[in-house]
């Protein structure tokens, strides 16, 4: 018996609008970068089927996203991200640093704008109960 929860991102929520050229090319590195380390950034979609192949009864779930305009200190979140992964994107081949440089900037600039509005990941969470 018991029930089983779990929270996955999924990075189909990074988003920003209107969009932005420097903000889809640094999101882009992002994916790439899951994907060369092995990660998975659309997880979170499949928590729900995998509560359900797993055998669990009564499963459901809910999605939720945090958002930001230029003035939240959230907005910074994807350059931010990027920054903190700056190491292992340049080793990885994934941009140049003067490109990632101008990207962040450019970025940066257009999230500032007070007409721009941004998402980050969706949040999946997921439960079912187990009752053998």
């Amino acid at each position: 018996g018991g029930v089983l929860a779990v929270q996955e991102a999924d990075a189909d929520g990074i988003r920003c609008y209107p969009e932005s050229p420097a903000f889809d090319e640094l999101r882009s590195v992002l994916m790439k970068l899951f994907d060369g380390v092995g990660g998975d950034p659309w997880a979170g979609r499949r928590v729900f089927r995998l509560l359900r192949d797993a055998g669990l009864q009564d499963v459901d779930f809910r999605a939720c996203t945090a958002r930001s305009r230029s003035h939240d200190d959230l907005v910074d979140y994807l350059p931010q991200t990027i920054l903190s992964v700056r190491d292992t994107i340049m080793k990885m081949g994934l941009m140049r640093e003067s490109n990632m440089d101008a990207a962040i900037a450019a970025c940066r600039a257009h999230l500032a704008d007070p007409n721009t509005i941004s998402t980050t990941s969706i949040v999946f969470q997921a439960w079912g109960k187990n009752k053998t």
